[in-house]
């Protein structure tokens, strides 16, 4: 019998799940591969979990060094398309639920 596992790396749970050990909650871009080659399957689709926000805080957007400007754009482009369902049966949302708009 195994323990429980807690961490803060969506890498860790993924290569845990891969393994055998359990069940993980995890966002669809970190298990994608996974589920589309059929190493991972997809449990209880009718659960939708809260979006989480990220926060880019920094000095002066007047000053913002283009280093600092190109990080936070690349940022926000990562996560525009990790929320973006690749194949709409990885996402299907339930009706009526407010946690996933639209």
């Amino acid at each position: 019998m195994f323990g429980s596992l807690r961490t803060n790396s969506g890498d860790a749970l993924l290569a845990s799940a891969l393994e055998g050990r359990g069940i993980i909650l995890e966002p669809e871009f970190v298990v994608r591969e996974a589920l589309a080659r059929g190493a991972l399957v997809r449990l209880m689709r009718d659960y939708a979990w809260r979006r989480r926000l990220l926060y880019v805080v920094y000095v002066n957007r007047r000053y913002l060094p283009v280093n600092i400007r190109s990080f936070v754009d690349y940022l926000a482009e990562y996560y525009r398309q990790a929320a973006e369902p690749h194949d709409p049966t990885l996402m299907m949302r339930p009706p009526g639920n407010a946690a996933f708009p639209g």
